[in-house]
């Protein structure tokens, strides 16, 4: 007998054949163990959706030992089919497998190449403003010197101004 939180064997594996939904396992406490059966979860929750069905524990338990011993015995029988057809399913997994990893490796390299091509385009921009950055100095240092060469102009200029206005000064006092 099963206690509450002892794994079940067939748990998530019983479906119903009309709706594909999962039966569930109702335990017979009051009595025989021979009792316990699977129900289909949507006949137990709507019972218009699904029909009554059920397979009691003690049969299914019944039907997977036979399965089982068939299966041992055609191993037995023919051992090398038996290894190949295990083979061939472990290929299938592996295969399957071998896709989904190589998808992940594309999807990486998608996001890896666009990461460099963003990088690059970063890169590109830094340049960008480092060149214009030193255009703009290059600037600044052409209008320092023109402002620069203005003032000179006008300090030279200022005191020849002031030389003919004293002049102009002096002749209209004569």
């Amino acid at each position: 007998m099963q206690r509450i939180g002892d794994a079940e064997p067939y748990s998530g594996l019983v479906v119903c054949a009309d709706c594909g939904k999962a039966m569930v396992l109702h335990r017979a406490h009051t009595m025989s163990a021979d009792y316990n059966h699977f129900t289909c979860r949507t006949y137990k929750k709507d019972g218009e959706a699904c029909t009554a069905h059920y397979i009691r524990e003690c049969i299914l338990d019944e039907i997977v030992l036979e399965d089982l011993r068939r299966v041992t015995a055609e191993a037995r029988e023919h051992p090398q089919e038996f290894a190949e057809y295990l083979n061939s399913k472990q290929s299938a997994e592996l295969q399957k497998e071998i896709r989904k990893l190589e998808k992940e490796k594309s999807a990486m390299q998608k996001r890896t190449m666009a990461s460099k091509k963003e990088l690059a385009a970063k890169e590109r921009l830094e340049a960008e403003k480092a060149k214009n950055a030193a255009k703009a100095e290059e600037v600044a240092k052409k209008k320092a010197e023109i402002a620069a060469a203005k003032a000179a102009e006008e300090a030279a200029a200022a005191p020849a101004e002031e030389a003919a206005s004293e002049e102009a000064t002096a002749e209209a006092a004569e």
